[in-house]
């Protein structure tokens, strides 16, 4: 599976777009945002997420509040 990009490269990078309600998204290409959908639907799955509707959309949400919460935490601590 292809690296996900972490939190700290995010921090560095320019947004490149304003299509999405949080920042971490705005920083990530088409293909960044669509392969970091199929990484976090594929670990879904292999944690034994249930392959329907609502538990993958769930899951799927849970992680993107998990990481914009990370990403804000450390834009926090960078900006010190």
């Amino acid at each position: 599976m292809p690296h996900t990009i972490t939190i700290q490269e995010l921090l560095e990078r320019p947004i490149l777009h304003n299509r999405y309600a949080d920042e971490w998204m705005n920083k990530l290409t088409d293909e960044e945002m669509n392969q970091w959908d199929k990484e976090v639907y594929a670990k879904l799955i292999e944690d034994g997420t249930p392959n329907k509707f609502p538990d993958l959309n769930a899951g799927h949400l849970s992680a993107v509040i998990d990481r914009t919460i990370l990403y804000k935490i450390f834009k926090e601590a960078s900006n010190g």
